[in-house]
């Protein structure tokens, strides 16, 4: 789940500017997945969904499936001050690199998915949850019926419209099953809701700071106890 996605190579860093997360969805909608029964995990279809609906791929598509089939996956890859990260929420965000690079979509670099490794994306979801957590020490919040709107907006309207590419429906759908989740109860979904809260508090940490993203993660990681666990996030279940 959790990133700045208008270009995929960002994801390492977290975007060049350091303005906040600009997830912009596909025909003007938000496509945010997210929810794990074992942690957060959100996926967007921004960019990368784009040049999935135009090709027609469904690489990741299929991988995401899988994930779902094989059951919850609640080992933990990381643990940033007391809070676990799973190795599903890096799988599904693996799978769907997947399909940006079968798709032939990359970033504006040209950077394509097949370049960004696990250690990659669990590098950039440790800095989501440290900024997430500087945001609640500083005092913001979000509340309940924000989250609810969220995903209502998010996920719930544009899966449910038929002006969403079948394609993006179909991924977004995959996405959700990984996780767990179905559309009829990703609101009420107790990971997908954390996941929302989380993203949320991380944009208005970095919006209300006004200063680069990059400072901010650096000056969360200083006073930070970060505990990784690179076997079990190349390992299999």
């Amino acid at each position: 789940m959790n990133r700045k996605r208008e270009d995929v190579p960002d994801v390492r860093e977290g975007g060049s500017s350091g303005s906040p997360h600009q997830r912009p969805g596909v025909n003007g909608h938000w496509l945010i997945i997210a929810g794990a029964a074992g942690g957060v995990a959100i996926v967007v279809a921004t960019a990368v969904g784009v040049g999935i609906a135009q090709s027609g791929s469904d690489v990741g598509i299929q991988e995401l499936y899988a994930l779902a089939t094989a059951g919850p996956d609640t080992a933990v890859v990381a643990i940033v001050n007391g809070q676990p990260i799973t190795r599903r929420e890096i799988d599904i965000d693996a799978a769907m690199l997947q399909s940006a690079e079968a798709s032939g979509a990359s970033g504006a670099s040209g950077q394509s998915g097949a370049s960004i490794s696990k250690a990659d994306l669990l590098n950039n979801t440790i800095d989501d949850v440290l900024l997430a957590q500087a945001a609640t020490k500083a005092g913001i919040e979000v509340t309940e019926a924000e989250v609810s709107q969220m995903i209502n907006a998010g996920i719930v309207a544009p899966l449910s419209s038929p002006s969403t590419p079948a394609n993006i429906r179909k991924l977004s759908l995959a996405a959700l099953a990984a996780n767990g989740v179905s559309l009829a109860n990703v609101e009420t979904d107790p990971g997908t809701r954390a996941a929302f809260r989380q993203f949320e508090l991380d944009n208005r940490y970095v919006g209300q700071s006004k200063e680069p993203r990059a400072e901010l993660v650096a000056a969360a990681k200083a006073t930070a106890t970060i505990q990784t666990f690179p076997d079990v996030l190349n390992g299999g279940r």
